[in-house]
This record gives C-alpha cells, structure tokens and sequence, in this order.
C-alpha cells in the first residue's frame, strides 16, 4: 500500500510489489523532478497480439530463452474507442511444469510494478525462494506489469512534486488517453494474454489491488480461469477514497481488546485507549526531533504506524510501542530510531546476500547497475489516480466519507487527507460511469479467499464481504495476519488450492495468533520492528532502493 505522492499525511492504499525508494524517500533529500515522458506509441493502429522482445525488467540476459522470456503484449489503449492507439504491456514468464496450468500474477498498487518480483525469481534466490518458486511446480508463472506501470509503455507516474493536473497535462500531451488503464481495461489485457499464449485457462493470484484485477476478471471473463487465489481482498463494491481511517481503527482497536483480555499484557500495557490520546497530546505539543522525518508529531506517528502494521508481526507490538512513545525521552527516542535504521539495513544486507550471492546474482547486480530506467521499479501514480478515479471516486461521496470519518475515534481521523484525495479525482479525467460500477462480483468458480485478522489495508470483512457472492469461494480468516499471506502456511494453503481447485485444508491458519512484544530486561526502551518474512507485501526497501534513498549508500558485496 502506498500513499499519493503529494498527499500532506499516508492515506492507505494498495501494493503487492516491493517496496521502491519512493515509497520510502528521505524527507531530508531533494525532491526529484517529474519524470521524463516516454516516446509516445505509434498512433491508432489494428495491430495487436503478443509480441517477442527482450526483457525490459532488469533480469540476467543470460537466462533469457530458458528460464523466462518476455514479451509485449499490443493492446487498444481504450477499448471504447474504435480509433484508441496501442499500447504495450510488458510481461515475463517463468517457464516452469511443462503441460500444467500457467498461473498470472497480478499486482497491487494500483499502480505497483513486477520489477523486484521478477528480479528475485530470475536468480531463483531472496524472497521468493521459499514461496513464489513453488508456482514453478504447478506451470508457468507470469507477471504482467499492468497498463501504465512498470515497464509497460507508457508509464503514468508523476513527479513527487508535480501537481495532479500538471501531471494530467504531461501524460495527455504525449498522446495519452487517462481514461483506458482502468480495473475493467487490465481484465481484458489478461484475456487477451490467455487468448494470444493459446492456453485453454490460466490460474490466477492477487494480492492487494491485485484481487481486484482477479475478480473483474471473473466478471467479464469466468471461462478463461481454472483457479483464483484473492489475499488481502479489495472487493469490487466497496470505495477506495473513504473509509481509510476505519480501517486502520479496526486494526488498533482489535489489538487494545485482545491485549486489555490478556492478563500479562495488559499488565504490561494498562488503559491503551487513554495511553493513545495521552500520546497524540504529548506528540502534538512537542514532537520528538526525528533523523527521518524532520519532526516526529502525531502526523508523523500515523504514517509510521500504518508503515508498520504492513509487517507481520507489528500489530502485537503496538501496545509496547504506544506505552513507551508516552513515556520516552528525546535521547530514547533517537535511540529507538538508530535502532530501527540499524535493523532495515541489516536487513537489507541480508536480503542482497541472497539475491546477488551466486553467478546469477553477480549478473543481475551488473544490470541494475546499468539500468537505464531505475524509476520503472517504482509507484506509477498517474494509473493509481485513473484507477481509483474512476472506478472508485466518482461514485463517492465527500460527504459521506466525512460523515464516516467522523465515527472514527478521533486520534486517528484525517479529514484533511479525505478533502486532498477527493481534490486530487476533480483534477483527474474520469472514464463514463460503468453499471458495474461498485457492483459485487458473483461467480460459481473456485476461489480461495483469505483476509487478515490485522490487515490495516483491506480488513477481513472485505474479506468476507467478497466471499458472500462466490458460491465456490472457501474463506479462510488468518488469525493474527497482516497485509497478504507469503509465509510457509499461506503458500501451502494456495499452492494445493492451484493444483486441485478443491477445498484445502486450512490449519495452519488457524493456530496462528496475536502475539504480543515485550522486552528482554536489559533491552533498549524502544525495540526495532520485527523481522520481516517477505518485501512482496511488507514495506522493508531491499538496498537496491535503500541506495538511492540514502545517497549512493551500496550494501551488497557486487556493486
């Protein structure tokens, strides 16, 4: 989940792809520029299909052939439109169990890209080693950077400074229509990319904004899906501009109850709701001076605790967290931040241990570094506001957000935020209003759908709401999970399910739990967040993206 770029404070949204320097950019460095806009495409054309080219992510060349290949596939930039350009949509596909059933990735943001995704695969090491390499087993595995991110052409991001309407105006005066890279639009790319392989049914799996994808794919095409497997669940009738404190409400209040019915915790951690607006009064009358954000207030502990609660594992330490920020001092506080930076460079070098370890590895170390277009791994705002503008915002209403947002307890309203969001859809073109538009999806395909208990980005009971209308859907509720299920358990559950399109057991989700964080007697007062077990849905930057955070800091041993 990610946040626009020129909103003042995080508004929520969803992110599957690993985290990019964006994401995480220093407040201290300077802005960047807006991004140079491609060449525009070719004008209207009927040409179309998938087309052989060398991969534009930046893999190792050498593996190119046998391991994956790429492609572009040459869609209509708006099918509504006779006389739409081309576009192309670039694609990689990991070759993997001749004859079975190929299974399509599809990416949260909206507006996140496959490109650290498709990096830790083609070296068969990091991330993936432990969970995507198992769809190997089942077929080949394809991920589509979707129309608009990525290293698709064209690629709708924004500067960080560039307002939305400069933006609009960048992007339409090289030719671009706004209004084509919608959900319903990215649907149709993968049919057309099921049509073009000339497989009778490919699998799909969604994390995010991703399951979103997967379920307008089984709207409009249910004949071309064998399985589908939704985590973090982003129904298609629910609105994505309000409703975002809520969320991160739910998660909050979820974690005080079950501390405050847990004896050793709440010993530890008496009175949380009072503790949390002791802490906003104290944050906002003296904020802590903060290396990373400037001043640390409570805007800045809001971002922080949804940058967290991503992690798995980071709900059960928001009690310690919120109990020690109201009785820090600075000196504690910088202590905690050291820490804190001390673990995600630790944790970085570690993650480039594996990924850049091997012959491979050394390869695609060499074509990062050459890499000619960084920023392809990044957030591509321009789609995140096509998005959720129109197939979101414009069948919102302000006022009801704001009456909603007024529910919320009110340290963790914002508003503001709301307003900006609602601002930002007026200066963005808006594709004609759908019938579909915020419908529930109704399928009999097999779905397997999972929802966190403390997922702060898409509760469980979207979840659940989803589920209600997918006759042959089988929920399973992670207890104590976060944003999206990567671990051993979640992939266990979704590769039988991909295999047999028939109901899994589902065990280990449920001996899960909440666990909550004390400190070793000794420890420092703050402790560093918890490891984490995968960047594809947590916001840990592996160093390829800490580098140009921090000013050319290089941590693995090849570069």
């Amino acid at each position: 989940m990610l946040r626009p770029a020129w909103l003042p404070v995080v508004v929520p949204l969803f992110l599957v792809a690993c985290s990019s320097a964006e994401e995480r950019r220093d407040p201290r460095s300077p802005e960047p520029a807006a991004p140079a806009e491609p060449a525009p495409e070719p004008g209207p054309t009927s040409t179309t299909g998938l087309v052989p080219t060398a991969c534009r992510f930046a893999v190792p060349k050498s593996a190119e052939g046998s391991a994956y290949r790429c492609a572009d596939l040459v869609v209509p930039e708006n099918r509504a439109n006779a006389a739409a350009r081309t576009i192309k949509v670039h694609v990689i596909i990991f070759k993997g169990k001749e004859g079975g059933v190929p299974t399509i990735e599809l990416n949260g943001g909206p507006g996140g890209s496959s490109e650290m995704l498709a990096q830790s695969l083609s070296v068969r090491a990091g991330f993936t080693k432990d969970n995507y390499l198992r769809l190997l087993d089942i077929g080949d595995l394809i991920l589509v950077d979707q129309r608009g991110t990525g290293r698709s052409l064209p690629r709708l991001d924004c500067g960080q400074t560039e307002e939305p309407s400069a933006c609009r105006q960048r992007h339409e005066k090289a030719g671009v229509d706004l209004t084509g890279y919608v959900t319903s639009e990215a649907a149709d790319d993968v049919h057309d990319l099921r049509v073009a392989l000339g497989v009778p049914k490919v699998s799909l799996h969604g994390i995010s904004y991703g399951t979103r994808v997967a379920l307008e794919i089984l709207r409009r095409h249910p004949d071309d899906v064998a399985a589908t497997v939704i985590d973090g669940v982003l129904p298609a009738q629910v609105g994505l501009l309000g409703g975002w404190s809520k969320n991160i409400e739910h998660v909050v209040s979820h974690v005080f109850a079950a501390c405050a019915a847990d004896a050793k915790c709440n010993g530890a951690f008496p009175n949380l709701d009072a503790s949390l607006a002791s802490l906003k009064a104290k944050l906002d009358a003296a904020p802590f001076d903060s290396s990373y954000y400037g001043k640390y207030d409570w805007y800045a502990f809001r971002d922080d605790l949804l940058n967290r609660l991503y992690g798995e594992g980071e709900a059960g330490r928001l009690p310690h967290r919120v109990h020690d920020l109201l009785t820090a001092t600075q000196a504690k506080f910088a202590a905690e931040e050291k820490a804190d930076e001390d673990t995600w460079m630790a944790e970085s070098a570690r993650m480039d241990g594996e990924l850049f370890g091997g012959p491979l590895g050394a390869e695609l170390a060499a074509r990062v570094d050459a890499d000619t277009d960084p920023d392809a791994s990044g957030m591509a705002h321009g789609m995140y506001l096509s998005v959720t503008c129109s197939d979101h915002g414009q069948y919102e209403s302000l006022d009801a957000a704001l009456a909603a947002e007024a529910k919320v307890r009110p340290e963790l309203r914002d508003p503001d935020a709301l307003r900006f969001e609602f601002s930002m859809c007026d200066a963005w073109p808006k594709r004609p209003k759908s019938p579909d538009g915020l419908s529930a999806v109704t399928s009999s395909k097999s779905v397997l759908v999972l929802g966190g208990e403390v997922d702060p980005a898409t509760p469980l009971a979207w979840a659940e709401l989803a589920a209600k209308t997918l006759s042959n859907g089988q929920l399973v509720p992670i207890k104590g999970g976060a944003h999206g299920v990567v671990d051993a358990c979640g992939f266990d559950m979704k590769t039988a399910f991909l295999r047999t399109s028939a109901p899994v057991d589902t065990s280990c989700a449920a001996t899960r739990s909440l666990a909550f964080f004390y400190p070793d007697p000794g420890a420092p007062a703050f402790a560093p967040r918890a490891k984490v077990s995968s960047p594809a849905v947590s916001r840990v930057v592996p160093s390829i993206a800490l580098e140009r955070l921090r000013g050319g800091r290089r941590l693995h041993p090849s570069r």
